[in-house]
């Protein structure tokens, strides 16, 4: 039975092998998946066997870019090869604390009432 430390210590080096970015996921799932981040890395691991190192070095790095977490996620990167794409900017999050409505709501009831009075005639 391994300490939560050498567990660590043996999956980040696999992650190294891998390349830069991958190791920098790896510290991103320590911070992000605490406890399951293991699941992640072995997902990963399968994926680097299959598809190898470079491709899932490459994609690691897109991941990163935009947070992705989850290994169906770069999977479909490996598939669909967005990795050799620039990655496209991220949009800012405004977050409106009041929706603003483009009309004032009587504005509805005229038209309502206007299509009703047509309707009847």
């Amino acid at each position: 039975m391994y300490s939560e430390t050498e567990h660590q210590a043996k999956f980040e080096a696999k992650m190294r092998v891998i390349g830069e970015s991958a190791h920098e996921y790896f510290l991103l799932l320590l911070k992000t998946k605490q406890r399951y981040w293991f699941q992640t890395v072995r997902g990963v691991l399968g994926l680097s066997a299959q598809y190898g190192n470079d491709a899932v070095n490459l994609s690691l790095k897109r991941a990163l870019y935009y947070q992705a977490t989850d290994v169906t996620t770069i999977r479909h990167i490996l598939e669909k090869k967005l990795y050799l794409l620039a990655p496209e900017p991220i949009l800012p999050k405004i977050v409106e604390v009041e929706p603003v409505m483009s009309r004032d709501l009587r504005y509805y009831a005229v038209v309502y009432d206007a299509h009703s009075l047509s309707s009847a005639a």
